[in-house]
C-alpha cells in the first residue's frame, strides 16, 4: 500500500484488519485537513477549513479530522456522523497519525468509533 503524505489527527490503537486497496495522493503547501488549526485548538477555523466546499466530500482523512473537531467542540453526534462517512468513504489511504502510526483511513474511522463507544457497522452485520 502507498502512503498518504499528511499527518491525520487521529491516534487511537485497534487491532489490524485486512485492508482494502489503498490509493495514492500527495498534499503540498496549503493544510486542507486543518491539522495545524486543530493542533492550535482553533476549532472554528478547522471546521472552515474542513467543510470548504471545493475540498472532496468522500475524503476520509477530511472526515475523520472534522470528526476530531466535532469531537473536540462538543458536538458528538456529529462527530460520530464524520467518523461513520470516513469508514464507509470509497477512498481509502494509508496515513500517518499524529502519533507516529501508519495506518488506512478506515482502520482509523474504526478506532474514533469504537474509543467513543459506538457500534462498529460492517456489511456482514446488517
Amino acid at each position: 500500500m502507498k502512503m498518504l503524505s499528511l499527518v491525520t489527527l487521529a491516534c487511537l490503537s485497534a487491532p489490524a484488519v485486512a485492508a482494502p486497496p489503498a490509493s495514492t495522493i500527495t498534499v503540498h503547501g496549503a493544510d486542507p485537513v486543518a491539522v495545524a488549526a486543530i493542533q492550535q485548538g482553533d476549532l472554528a477555523r478547522a471546521e472552515a477549513i474542513l467543510n470548504d466546499g471545493r475540498l472532496d466530500a468522500n475524503d476520509p482523512v477530511r472526515l475523520i479530522n472534522l470528526g476530531d473537531v466535532y469531537w473536540l467542540a462538543g458536538r458528538q453526534r456529529d462527530a460520530i456522523s464524520a467518523w461513520r462517512r470516513a469508514l464507509a468513504s470509497p477512498n481509502q489511504y494509508d496515513v500517518e497519525t499524529a502519533g507516529g502510526r501508519f495506518l488506512p483511513t478506515y482502520v482509523i474511522a474504526r478506532e474514533a468509533l469504537a474509543l467513543h463507544g459506538q457500534p462498529m457497522q460492517t456489511a456482514s452485520s446488517n
